[in-house]
């Protein structure tokens, strides 16, 4: 195998770890609304995933938002997944070669 990244942990995670999903399950009848700084990726009757790129919105804002605004039932949130930062790295090194 062939080495294509030897950071430390600190710089991927400012690298890499760039965006949040929310998994929100509203009350039954609040309708999935828009969410400045979230773009909807996923909307399943009263549940919705929204994608937060942290780099240009605040997590903080989003989730005043969200929390001040809607009934909410429940609510996950996940940063970029492992499978998904792997991805990206190996997108990035095809891109250079």
């Amino acid at each position: 195998g062939k080495i294509i990244l030897d950071t430390p942990t600190e710089q991927l995670k400012r690298t890499y770890l760039t965006h949040k999903h929310i998994r929100v399950d509203f009350a039954p009848g609040v309708p999935v609304p828009k969410i400045a700084g979230a773009k909807l990726v996923e909307k399943d009757g009263s549940s919705a995933e929204f994608l937060v790129d942290t780099k240009k919105h605040s997590l903080n804002e989003v989730m005043k938002t969200l929390v001040g605004g809607y009934e909410i039932e429940d609510l996950d949130v996940e940063n970029t997944s492992l499978e998904e930062i792997i991805a990206s790295i190996y997108t990035e090194e095809k891109r250079t070669v």
